[in-house]
């Protein structure tokens, strides 16, 4: 007992690495404060979460922090002090000081933060040469094997001399934490840091983060996140949550989890209470009437999609010849209309690049696609194409690469809608439909991307997908950037749009979260290394998986306490 007081003395002894009294961030543009009076403290050795729905000013904030808000845009009131150092007001150059080397971050959007014409290699050679000049080459090297390996990329060689439109979401997610633990720091601020991370990943950086602060190589650790799971696993002592641009204090993880203290933070604990039990149909069944009701559906149905000996690879350029790498190989298996099917695989497996094919958006494929009785190589006329796109859409992994950020949402959604042959009437009545669903806001159609969270962009990335009333949807990560209520209505959503008996709804489902995928989806589909390792009703997945690859996600998923409800 004498030595845990002592601990805890010496926690609250310890220095301020942030300090952050009465902050306000006021959008210039409407008046609105985003960040409304915040203040808190972060100490040396301690793990910080922040929670909150999406919109809130979670990354406002985060971005304040680290002095990210453009001045022309942004009116800031009160005080930020780094290390006992005033941030706010500085100079780019004082900045420096700053910016990592006290200061590391991991965005929420690692494809917007690395450069698309630079070599991944090179970038984290930069990085540490600008943090510190002083390492040798070998050091350099030295520091960036470290911190690859740290990020759940073992091998350089799986990204080195690429750039980073080559590299899955994933992939570019592990690079962007690479880059922020390259070197020692006070502080990691860490926004959304599980995005696009399979379970098995999520688990080695959790437990990488900890070794990490635990050696003083990171003092403190503040975590911006939706996911109470992550935090659990951090431990995180103090958890802060944001509504309305107001924060709270609210207790650690588990009296989060136990005693919410807001009634705001108790609707999302119990929302992911009921996301974790709400499944589909199949998981109340008993297992042979789920595997009977399958075959019959099959026996008796044409499917709506039909892929067949389907391979494809990427042209490597050497100076005496081409090279072919092949991402897929051999993939066979058939979409039911009105099923939905789960496509999971760790990082850089190939499940994004199977829904790119699907979509036509990769050609040079080999082997047979069939959608809807249409051979998918062979639509050349406008009409065939037209009515392809409309009946099939695409919800992409990150929603910030496919909106024109010289448009408003507005016209980024009337142009697409009008590229599909919906009237302005018909537009409008999706407007009016699916904003208040997907829980936005009407005056955010006139804001331009780059002003909206994560989560704002990831929902106007389904509206767009679901305005045309497809027969089919290829969701890649659509849970990825959404708080708890709006994952609770996008299930609900899904699940409605499923039964519906003029125009029930498939889905191809690509998520590392395979504790959702198999409560919503009737069958999963595993992939390892570019090839179809299981495939079989989701019960039978979770509880009888056979592959190594399976038994890994599924362990990892158990440990983070995202699987079983």
């Amino acid at each position: 007992m004498a030595e845990l007081k002592k601990s805890k003395d010496k926690l609250m002894d310890s220095s301020e690495i942030i300090r952050v009294e009465n902050l306000s961030c006021i959008a210039k543009s409407s008046g609105v404060h985003v960040v409304d009076d915040v203040s808190f403290t972060i100490r040396q050795g301690e793990s910080v979460g922040l929670l909150g729905e999406s919109g809130v000013g979670k990354t406002t904030l985060f971005r304040a922090i680290l002095q990210l808000l453009p001045e022309k845009e942004w009116r800031i009131e009160g005080d930020i002090r780094v290390n006992g150092i005033s941030v706010v007001g500085m100079l780019p150059r004082e900045l420096e000081a700053v910016r990592g080397r006290m200061v590391r971050c991991i965005f929420q959007e690692p494809g917007q933060s690395l450069n698309p014409s630079l070599k991944i290699d090179r970038q984290l050679h930069e990085a540490v040469r600008t943090i510190s000049p002083e390492l040798n080459e070998k050091s350099v090297r030295g520091a960036v094997v470290s911190a690859l390996a740290n990020a759940g990329l073992p091998d350089p060689n799986l990204i080195k001399g690429r750039y980073p439109g080559e590299l899955s979401g994933g992939q570019r997610q592990r690079v962007g934490i690479a880059m922020s633990l390259c070197r020692p720091c006070s502080i990691l601020l860490a926004d959304e840091p599980s995005n696009s991370l399979d379970s098995v990943t999520v688990t080695e950086m959790v437990s990488a983060l900890m070794k990490l602060k635990d050696a003083s190589f990171i003092g403190a650790l503040f975590c911006v996140t939706h996911d109470l799971s992550v935090l659990g696993a951090l431990e995180t002592a103090r958890v802060l949550f944001m509504h309305s641009g107001k924060m709270f204090e609210v207790g650690s993880i588990s009296d989060v989890i136990a005693h919410p203290g807001h009634e705001k933070l108790e609707e999302m604990v119990g929302l992911s209470r009921w996301v974790d039990r709400h499944g589909s149909s199949n998981h109340q069944e008993d297992e042979d009437s789920a595997a009977e009701t399958s075959n019959s559906l099959q026996d008796q149905l044409p499917p709506l999609v039909s892929i067949t000996e389907l391979e494809f690879g990427f042209q490597k350029k050497s100076f005496f010849q081409k090279k072919r790498s092949l991402v897929l190989k051999d993939i066979n298996f058939e979409i039911q209309k009105g099923e939905f099917v789960g496509l999971v695989g760790t990082s850089g497996s190939g499940k994004s690049t199977i829904g790119s094919v699907l979509a036509r958006l990769l050609n040079g494929f080999t082997g047979n696609i069939s959608f809807d009785g249409m051979d998918i190589s062979r639509l050349k006329k406008t009409r065939d194409r037209i009515r392809f796109h409309r009946t099939l859409q695409v919800v992409f992994q990150d929603p910030a690469d496919t909106f024109d950020p010289a448009l408003t949402m507005r016209q980024n959604l009337q142009e697409c809608y009008g590229a599909m042959g919906l009237t302005q009437q018909e537009i409008d009545t999706v407007f009016s439909t699916l904003l208040e669903l997907l829980l936005l806001e009407e005056r955010t159609l006139d804001e331009m991307p780059e002003n909206l969270s994560g989560g704002q962009k990831q929902r106007y990335a389904l509206l767009r997908a679901f305005g045309s009333e497809p027969s089919m949807i290829i969701a890649d990560e659509p849970f990825t950037h959404l708080d708890l209520i709006a994952q609770s209505r996008l299930i609900e959503y899904l699940l409605r749009r499923k039964s519906s008996i003029d125009n029930p709804l498939s889905c191809l489902l690509i998520s590392h979260e395979i504790g959702i995928v198999s409560k919503l989806c009737d069958r999963i589909i595993v992939i390892d290394d570019g090839r179809v390792v299981e495939n079989n009703l989701a019960y039978q997945i979770v509880n009888h998986a056979v592959h190594p690859a399976t038994q890994r996600l599924i362990g990892a998923a158990n440990m983070l306490g995202t699987l079983n409800g």
